[in-house]
């Protein structure tokens, strides 16, 4: 417990000071529930103005998806993606402590433009803008950000990121406007 204080508190005080935190698999996995091809990254990197998820495609996480015989990552796995490089954000955050995060919905369209193939390294940017702390208005709200809502007696948390890409190399591959994860607290049985 100690510990993952110690790295929640880390991972916030690099996020502000504008250092790089780089996420591990190791580290990926201890955060969230997928395994197998279910898994879509490699490796996460929180800088002071972007949330960034790396993810190797093999022929696992495309089977059964072809176009022209090509095995090709499927659409949905890029949001798939973009939901877990979110989650791993919010997980450096101590607001996150006992609590799960899962997929609530997409916030406007989502176009692909390019077929991703196994062996690509692909890139999920998720743009970090600070909240201004003097003048909040909508437009100065921080990217992604954890936003609480509802009656009083019945608050709903979540996290929401706007502006997303996916990208290989410098190749544009999708934009999506926004995700949203749903955060619940775990209740100790």
């Amino acid at each position: 417990m100690a510990d993952r204080i110690k790295k929640v508190i880390a991972g916030v005080a690099a996020f502000f000071t504008g250092e790089k935190l780089i996420i591990g698999k190791e580290r990926i996995i201890s955060i969230l529930p997928h395994r197998g091809r279910m898994l879509l990254l490699d490796e996460v990197v929180i800088t002071d103005n972007k949330v960034m998820g790396k993810f190797e495609v093999t022929d696992e996480v495309c089977q059964g998806h072809k176009f022209n015989d090509q095995l090709v990552f499927r659409g949905v796995d890029i949001i798939e993606m973009a939901a877990q490089t979110l989650g791993i954000w919010l997980a450096q955050h101590p607001e996150s402590e006992g609590k799960i995060a899962f997929f609530r919905r997409l916030l406007g369209d989502v176009k692909l433009s390019g077929m991703i193939v196994p062996s690509d390294i692909l890139i999920i940017e998720i743009p970090v803008k600070k909240e201004n702390e003097e003048a909040r208005e909508e437009s100065d709200m921080g990217n992604p950000r954890i936003e609480i809502s509802g009656r009083p007696d019945r608050l709903i948390e979540k996290a929401v990121a706007e502006s997303i890409i996916a990208k290989v190399d410098k190749n544009l591959k999708a934009s999506i406007a926004g995700i949203e994860l749903s955060i619940v607290r775990i209740v100790p049985k």
